[in-house]
């Protein structure tokens, strides 16, 4: 029995590295965006992640409902331990799960 593809699978796609990208962060809500925020280094690193989500998006979120989700995926930047300290400083008694989701009350008085 012969099975014939489509395609050649023995072919080579050559890709540029460290091609021009573009890192953005926005929120989703049931009734509006937030942001986005188009970050302007090559790499997003926990320092600017921490300051954009401080004071560009929390502020712009005090008025949102109690019942929230914000989900991040997973880079190294989420799990730096001051990113994680403000985030549970806004949203307390919610912690990392498996797929670094924080759900719960966002505190902003803090």
């Amino acid at each position: 029995m012969r099975v014939w593809g489509l395609e050649n699978p023995h072919a080579v796609l050559e890709q540029a590295r460290d091609s021009p990208k573009v890192n953005m962060w926005c929120g989703l809500l049931c009734d509006r965006i937030i942001g986005p925020f188009f970050f302007s280094e090559v790499t997003v690193r926990s320092a600017n992640y921490l300051h954009m989500i401080e004071v560009l998006a929390f502020p712009q979120i005090e008025d949102v409902q109690s019942n929230i989700i914000f989900q991040q995926d997973g880079a190294p930047t989420h799990w730096n331990l001051e990113v994680q300290k403000i985030l549970e400083e806004k949203l307390p008694g919610v912690g990392l799960e498996e797929e670094v989701q924080y759900r719960g009350h966002l505190d902003l008085q803090t």
